[in-house]
């Protein structure tokens, strides 16, 4: 009887450790292949292995290599894009649209991002040593959610185009894509009007009223004195309107059209107030002592138009990314053209000045 049950003891024993070297043998095959795919950090290998793998898309459709880099799959076919492709687009992006530079930007995996944001403030009050405090009204907590929305791009190039080797298809595509990317972003953060698109942060409602005075989710802002011209008072109350806790990384935003109009400014003895020093030091050029972001997808100058914004934006915007960027070659709904429909998933929530 003790014998059965040591030979019982034993095979248990035995399957068990079997088991766990199946385990660990699996977790280790699992290491390997996180060790051996690229990742930002290694940006050289991963640009090589990234540009031949999408070379071999493009040219003959065989995704092999594609599959091997990319960070998922899509059930509906095609493959969420390796990492410094998703980089190189984002890279074209910032280049492109100012406000990718200047806001805040989050990157997520879900359909959106939830933010909880203070519009008020607490009330505090001077007591005496000894005096009865009463109760003081609390912040006022107002929770925002940011969905994302979708942008796609679809460039399409000819069979010869993908047959000649000296051109360099894997950099075409991406900056074809990212360029569009960029510039439909680009103006959506600005002027978007939230129907299937971002929501721009000059579509907020705008008011001449200080902080906390004013709507919490509004802007405030300065007359210019003038329906036709910029004033150089009025970007001196412009810049003096913001209040201390957001100057140190505050930023004037305005088209190439309107920097030129500011720059033709004189002051009373016929000085430029915007000179070229910045320039000249190979800095930004600064205006008030802030830096100028040139946007042309702010309102030119007019009646009723706002063709300048200052603030610090990487407190008053932020843009939410959907991790991810997923392309599908199509080389059939349009013989003799290849196609690459491309989609990204981002959105914007301000969550205030």
């Amino acid at each position: 009887m003790g014998i059965q049950n040591s030979e019982r003891e034993f095979t248990r024993a035995a399957i068990a450790i079997e088991e766990l070297t199946t385990t660990v043998h699996d977790r280790l095959d699992e290491i390997e292949k996180r060790v051996n795919r690229p990742s930002f950090g290694d940006t050289s290998k991963a640009h090589d292995q990234y540009k031949a793998a999408l070379s071999t898309l493009v040219r003959s459709g065989d995704d092999s290599g594609f599959r091997a880099l990319s960070v998922g799959s899509d059930p509906d076919g095609g493959w969420s894009v390796i990492a410094s492709f998703e980089a190189k687009i984002k890279e074209i992006a910032r280049d492109i649209s100012p406000l990718r530079n200047l806001a805040s930007v989050v990157t997520i995996s879900t359909s959106g991002l939830e933010l909880l944001i203070d519009p008020s403030l607490a009330e505090a009050q001077w007591v005496g040593e000894i005096q009865q405090r009463g109760e003081t009204t609390g912040p006022q907590l107002a929770k925002i959610y940011i969905p994302v929305n979708e942008i796609f791009a679809q460039p399409k190039c000819s069979q010869s185009l993908i047959d000649d080797s000296a051109v360099d298809v894997a950099a075409w595509i991406t900056n074809s894509i990212g360029t569009s990317f960029a510039i439909r972003e680009g103006a959506a953060f600005i002027n978007g009007n939230s129907n299937l698109m971002p929501k721009g942060i000059m579509t907020y409602d705008k008011s001449s009223d200080d902080d906390f005075v004013r709507q919490w989710d509004s802007l405030q802002y300065v007359p210019s004195g003038s329906a036709s011209a910029i004033t150089g008072d009025a970007i001196v109350a412009l810049s003096m309107k913001l209040r201390t806790p957001y100057r140190s990384n505050a930023t004037f935003i305005m088209s190439r059209e309107s920097a030129r109009m500011v720059k033709t400014l004189k002051d009373g003895n016929g000085r430029y107030i915007w000179g070229d020093e910045g320039l000249n030091k190979g800095q930004r050029p600064m205006l008030c002592g802030f830096n100028v972001s040139l946007c042309e997808d702010m309102d030119a100058i007019g009646a009723g138009k706002f063709p300048i914004a200052f603030g610090d934006f990487r407190k008053g915007y932020t843009i939410v990314d959907r991790q991810g960027v997923r392309v599908v070659r199509d080389a059939l709904t349009e013989k003799p053209y290849i196609k690459f429909y491309t989609t990204k998933k981002a959105r914007r929530g301000r969550c205030g000045f």
